[in-house]
């Protein structure tokens, strides 16, 4: 009642939450933004178009910070952010945009006889599949091989051997 009939005096809207900002993660966009007094919670919208429109992406968030997981690869994801108290929201952020780039899967010599294949760590999950003909219908299987991680790569190295193979990294 005290927010309906303003018992307690006028509602005043939280201040908008500043310095929203995203960064390519293991997993996806991690995000994070500054507090202000007084917020009760925050509510995080996304979108893949900067003018919207923009869907809830999570509410009720008590942390100043997230993981998106389902960002969408290859584009520039967009973020607002709002904070809410007891009695109102304040007004959404500035858009944050984060551009989550396909990862690119790079190739070197391992040794006489052997190759490494390696992604970027953030394809939290991603898969490396090998083919042995590119003629449709193509059959990919998983490469067993067990994976490194060196300098924010993930690193697969597989021998070499006299048939051709060709290479994916499979999505999540």
């Amino acid at each position: 009642l005290a927010c309906k009939y303003g018992i307690t005096g006028p509602d005043v809207a939280p201040a908008i939450p500043g310095g929203l900002s995203g960064v390519p993660a293991i997993g996806g966009v991690r995000l994070s933004w500054a507090p202000n007094a007084g917020d009760g919670s925050y509510d995080l919208t996304w979108s893949t178009n900067s003018g919207g429109p923009f869907k809830m992406l999570a509410t009720n968030l008590i942390a100043t910070s997230f993981l998106q997981t389902n960002a969408a690869i290859g584009t520039t994801n967009y973020y607002e952010v709002a904070a809410v108290d007891n009695c109102s929201s304040s007004a959404d952020s500035t858009a944050a945009q984060v551009y989550l780039p396909a990862p690119a899967l790079a190739a070197s010599a391992a040794g006489p006889q052997s190759l490494a294949l390696g992604w970027p760590a953030w394809v939290a999950g991603g898969q490396l599949q090998f083919t042995t003909n590119l003629t449709p219908p193509v059959a990919w299987y998983p490469a067993t091989n067990a994976p490194a991680t060196n300098n924010g790569q993930i690193v697969v190295t597989v021998p070499l051997n006299s048939g051709t193979r060709f290479f994916r990294l499979a999505a999540p």
